[in-house]
């Protein structure tokens, strides 16, 4: 059984408090990479359950990260007009609870996605991509239903992967 409807409420009042932290570099004329970390507090003040005070807001994770890399050289192709480009992108997102009663979380995920390909700037680009790359399977929702199997549960979209052709006219 199941049902296709969700919960939807209001907390009384929430507060939050986080840091962020961002940082880019160019580490070589070819090569440039970056990271983001975030780290986010939530507790609940009031609430109309008053057992949900003191736990983490739903859907609120206190740790995500983000790293990449771009890699970006000139060929020989086409008189020398097109460049390399090679991209990895990881995110990774802590555990989040679903809803205040701090009851179901989701653990935590690590998504990697790829670009590679060719680019005439200002012209085209030819890309072959991949995400979510290994595969990694987690919810991206979840509401409790009203009883035992009837929740409401959406899983996140599998490894996919495709070529991309862009003109610029």
């Amino acid at each position: 059984p199941g049902t296709s409807t969700q919960n939807l409420g209001t907390i009384d009042e929430v507060t939050y408090s986080g840091l962020e932290l961002e940082a880019k570099a160019l580490i070589s004329d070819s090569l440039s990479a970056y990271i983001g970390i975030g780290l986010t507090d939530s507790d609940i003040k009031k609430a109309a359950d008053p057992s949900h005070v003191g736990n983490q807001a739903p859907l609120v994770s206190e740790t995500t990260v983000n790293i990449g890399a771009t890699y970006r050289r000139n060929t020989d192709l086409f008189g020398g007009a097109a460049d390399f480009i090679g991209r990895f992108d990881y995110q990774y997102t802590g555990d989040t609870w679903w809803e205040p009663g701090n009851i179901t979380k989701r653990s935590p995920i690590t998504v990697v996605d790829f670009r590679i390909g060719l680019e005439a700037e200002d012209d085209w680009s030819l890309m072959l991509w991949t995400k979510n790359a290994f595969d990694e399977e987690y919810n991206t929702e979840f509401s409790p239903g009203p009883a035992p199997g009837y929740n409401f549960l959406w899983k996140a979209l599998p490894n996919r992967w495709g070529v991309e052709f862009m003109k610029r006219f």
